[in-house]
């Protein structure tokens, strides 16, 4: 049974096949529909802005959370409150300045998180988190001079820490975004971090071309948004810091131009190694980690401490150990 136009029960949009004459008057549903509408546009002005300032407001303590993930250190996690979900990190600096050793350390304080060690074998890293949790320098040990049964202990306890971390640590050769998508799709983690950016291989496009490095660091922030976690993804820089007087990094050290994707820019810096005529084995443990972009916030200079023989940098002054 067909319903009348006028019917106030109709949920519908009439037709002319129903005998509707095309006068809204005749529409109930449709004319109190609209007239709650008319009636809502016709708030007092200091309702409506009231109104869009609490959206404001919300949006606004959404972004400047303290996000899940967590710095190492504190001074960091004072300027950027975190990693925040669906934001791109670059982390960058000259090579032996410590990128592999300041992601280790993220990953050791981030339960379920993702490793990708484009660079390092996963032998080679592990050996690395477990010298960094138990503050053991493993390089004396690697000359076939046995380990103390204390130590041993030890190193046994730091690795039974990292197991309960949850961390995935993968090495495979190649890794593509299409790859490090799909592998991210089946393990489903909280964080991730890549070393580095600039080994990570292109797809070509329709036109036959490879992946520009902007287009790798475009691809991994979309990913990014679209899973809804930090990435994090060390990369070099080129070798202008090393011509100049003052060698402290600056986004235009950046020659490919990421400073235009990422939401944070990081930058490692460790002045001992810029020192003229310094002792190639010269560390005094000062470094320094410059936030030189953070969408989202403040940018800053953390001081820290790199403790050279477990590979960790600390907040200064700050040693803890539960193992």
């Amino acid at each position: 049974m067909t319903k009348n136009p006028n019917d106030s029960e109709m949920d519908t949009f009439p037709t002319q096949e129903h005998g509707w004459d095309g006068n809204l008057g005749s529409v109930p549903w449709l004319k109190s529909t609209l007239e709650r509408q008319r009636k809502m546009t016709q708030k007092p002005a200091h309702s409506a802005i009231s109104t869009w300032i609490d959206s404001k407001t919300i949006a606004f303590k959404a972004e400047t959370a303290p996000g899940k993930v967590q710095s190492h250190l504190r001074g960091l996690n004072d300027i950027t409150a975190g990693f925040h979900p669906g934001e791109l990190t670059l982390l960058v600096s000259r090579p032996g300045q410590g990128k592999t050793s300041f992601m280790t350390d993220l990953a050791i304080c981030n339960p379920n998180s993702y490793f990708f060690s484009v660079e390092m074998t996963s032998k080679s890293l592990i050996g690395r988190i477990i010298s960094n949790i138990a503050q053991v320098n493993l390089h004396s040990y690697r000359n076939g001079i046995p380990i103390p049964p204390k130590i041993q202990a030890r190193l046994d306890r730091a690795d039974e820490k990292r197991k309960n971390l949850s961390l995935f640590v993968d090495d495979s050769p190649i890794l593509n975004t299409k790859i490090f998508n799909e592998k991210l799709e089946a393990v489903q983690p909280d964080f991730v971090l890549v070393d580095y950016l600039q080994l990570i291989a292109s797809i070509k496009d329709t036109d036959g071309q490879p992946q520009s490095v902007e287009d790798i660091c475009r691809c991994l922030r979309e990913i990014a948004k679209i899973r809804q976690i930090p990435v994090v993804v060390a990369c070099q820089m080129n070798r202008e810091q090393e011509k100049r007087d003052n060698p402290i990094p600056r986004l235009s050290d950046l020659y490919w131009g990421g400073e235009q994707t990422a939401d944070v820019i990081m930058f490692l810096y460790r002045p001992s190694s810029f020192a003229v005529n310094a002792d190639q084995n010269f560390d005094d443990g000062e470094a320094h980690v410059i936030v030189a972009k953070n969408r989202n916030g403040p940018t800053g200079d953390v001081k820290c401490c790199f403790i050279r023989e477990w590979t960790s940098f600390r907040d200064i002054g700050i040693l803890e150990s539960d193992i």
